[in-house]
């Protein structure tokens, strides 16, 4: 991989992989989920989290990138905690050292 950032990002900080778009659609679906479970509108969770509807919507269907105090304050309003995990890819160099 390498470190040069692509064009259409801001200092990488939307760098995303095939596995990272993945992973924003499967927590888009996870906050529909939930907030189908509670019975509530995404105009009701859009005013619960100060955020507009539309922005909920885009969430939801995996086309808006987030940060994770964004996610962290959706998950706080429809009561989930959110966890995040590191774990070493099956494979991966330990060395920390870049060639």
């Amino acid at each position: 991989m390498s470190d040069e950032i692509p064009p259409g990002t801001r200092d990488g900080a939307t760098l995303m992989t095939f596995d990272g778009v993945r992973c924003v659609e499967e927590l888009g679906q996870a906050i529909g989920r939930r907030r189908e479970d509670l019975g509530w509108s995404r105009s009701k969770l859009a005013e619960e989290s100060g955020m507009t509807e539309m922005s909920i919507a885009r969430l939801e269907e995996g086309q808006a990138a987030f940060t994770f105090p964004l996610v962290g304050r959706i998950a706080a309003v429809l009561g989930l905690d959110l966890q995040v995990a590191l774990v070493p890819r099956t494979g991966a160099s330990t060395s920390g050292s870049k060639s």
